[in-house]
């Protein structure tokens, strides 16, 4: 996999969910509402099918501003960017589903109690199936625990892209990866007044300037 990739860009990377400061959804992980999902068998988080009547609401102008600051508080950190006028257009789609066991994943990671990138627990129970629990550690990874993943292996040059305001993807966090990356070439560049969501909902976007040219620095011959 190595060979087949030339650069890669992690817009705020989270991976060691220890330094996560988003409040609602450390809460979420840290209570352990994602066995409700797994109990009652559903299998989206945030359905945009349900959500969407009260989500309506903030597409009043009036209401759009208090709306994106109480959003970008509890998930991704204050946005200086997204204006008014751009949360209404974001309330058309967001919130977006996400896999339910992408969020029990998470919740395994923040209440494990250690430092650590695993795996997804299947659980070591082989005969009782259930919809996220269809199959066992020992079936699925040859173990009890759930491995980590090696990120030493990692010899693709990395390009960490940093909020000064994202409560998400962290320093801590970013340093930790940093750290595990023993094989890589490593560029921090750290954004002032960015958010989380900032890489995809700033109209200017100042990251894809230097995006394109790091792509260009180090894809060459592959264009």
């Amino acid at each position: 996999m190595n060979q087949k990739i030339s650069v890669v860009f992690h817009m705020g990377p989270v991976v060691f969910l220890d330094f996560f400061r988003a409040p609602f959804l450390r809460a979420y992980g840290e209570v352990r509402n994602d066995l409700f999902f797994r109990n009652a068998a559903v299998g989206e988080f945030l359905w945009y099918r349900f959500l969407a009547p009260y989500v309506q609401t903030c597409w009043d102008y009036k209401w759009s501003d208090l709306c994106a600051s109480t959003l970008n508080q509890m998930f991704y950190g204050p946005s200086m960017f997204v204006t008014p006028d751009d949360f209404q257009v974001i309330l058309q789609t967001w919130p977006a589903s996400v896999s339910a066991r992408n969020i029990m994943h998470w919740a395994q990671m923040l209440t494990d109690g250690q430092l650590r990138f695993q795996m997804y627990d299947y659980g070591t129970n082989c005969t009782k199936r259930t919809r996220f629990y269809e199959t066992c550690n020992q079936q699925v990874y040859g173990s009890l625990i759930p491995p980590e993943y090696d990120l030493g292996k990692i010899t693709v040059p990395q390009v960490m892209l940093e909020g000064e305001l994202d409560i998400m993807s962290v320093p801590e966090d970013v340093k930790e990866q940093i750290k595990r990356l023993t094989n890589a070439k490593i560029i921090e560049l750290v954004y002032e007044k960015y958010g989380h969501m900032d890489y995809v909902w700033d109209r200017n976007m100042r990251h894809a300037v230097d995006i394109v040219d790091l792509t260009f620095r180090f894809g060459q011959g592959t264009f």
